[in-house]
């Protein structure tokens, strides 16, 4: 308590009077009522952000692939239909858009394993504008190659992220090792 008075002084602007005047201050009741008033509205603040933080609603999704796709023609859109997480309900499983559903800073990322002798690239795009593109490129390996790409993006409220084939590069793409998700930052 006597630290919020103390707050409360620095607050109505006595900080910089001497001690022996702060408590000649502290005994004027009506000093006390204003320093009352002050506490009661930090505290008010106080508890109003801890209520906000309390109904905060996250925003983000995990969703991984179910199964394996293979010869994908060109903008064909990668449907990574096994939700993992969906907090906030804004990623489709069944059209694989996530549609933001407030203005913001957004994270997305996403993965991709393609078998030995293949190519497997994606890029993600918000509305049919590409953002970013990965290449994931294993024809010269003996073992399945990932690739993984990160993009923060502004979006505004309705705006639909997805990951779809770039070019005609969509040889395979193996189930459960390819995901994408995102979250509003």
């Amino acid at each position: 308590m006597l630290t919020l008075v103390f707050m409360s002084l620095k607050v109505i602007g006595i900080h910089g009077i001497n001690s022996k005047d702060r408590r000649l201050l502290m005994n004027d009741p009506d000093v006390i009522h204003q320093l009352e008033l002050k506490i009661q509205n930090l505290q008010n603040i106080v508890s109003q952000i801890q209520q906000n933080e309390h109904n905060k609603s996250y925003i983000g999704f995990h969703a991984e692939l179910s199964n394996g796709l293979q010869n994908l023609p060109h903008d064909t859109v990668i449907v990574f239909d096994k939700i993992v997480t969906n907090d906030g309900g804004a990623y489709d499983s069944i059209s694989s858009d996530f549609t933001a559903p407030d203005d913001g800073l957004y994270s997305f990322a996403w993965t991709t394993l393609t078998n030995p002798g293949h190519i497997f690239h994606t890029q993600l795009t918000v509305d049919g504008r590409v953002i970013s593109r990965s290449h994931n490129n294993a024809e010269s390996t003996t073992d399945g190659k990932t690739a993984t790409k990160n993009v923060v993006v502004h979006l505004k409220k309705g705006n639909r992220v997805r990951i779809q084939t770039y070019q005609s590069y969509g040889h395979i793409l193996h189930a459960d090792w390819s995901s994408f998700c995102g979250f509003k930052v």
